[in-house]
């Protein structure tokens, strides 16, 4: 919703500023996530996703008119396929990146635990039993 917006009043404001805007919208969006605690409730969970979402309308919809306006009419077809496959090709290596270092850190923080636990201690005896009381 808000992206045609910022297309339409966009050209009145510098498009810097703007993709300024949206990077530090984008930052308190991640910043909120970093703060969330196992008791968030839904609009707790809400909020950093819509601050997300406002502020993706502030970054690419200023990059699209800067990196295509200075183009000829005949090549403006090309460089917005061009731009956006070089935009979805960067997501999704970050995408990969990401999951792999998420797989690859689960399983070294399972090692890292499991490690520390003796199937035969009295902590963990203790703890079976608890669990079984449940």
């Amino acid at each position: 919703l808000l992206m045609p917006l910022i297309g339409k009043f966009g050209g009145k404001l510098d498009g810097r500023w703007l993709v300024g805007l949206g990077i530090i919208g984008m930052c308190l969006s991640l910043w909120t996530n970093g703060h969330l605690s196992s008791t968030a409730d839904e609009a707790t969970l809400i909020t950093p996703v819509f601050i997300r979402a406002c502020s993706m309308g502030f970054i690419f919809v200023p990059l699209s008119v800067m990196a295509l306006s200075n183009l000829r009419p005949d090549q403006r077809g090309n460089a917005a396929g061009l731009f956006n496959l070089t935009r979805e090709l960067g997501g999704s290596i970050g995408t990969a990146w990401m999951s792999s270092a998420l797989n690859r850190l689960t399983k070294v923080n399972t090692t890292a635990l499991t490690s520390h636990v003796d199937p035969y201690s009295q902590v963990t005896q203790e703890q079976l039993a608890a669990l079984k009381a449940t």
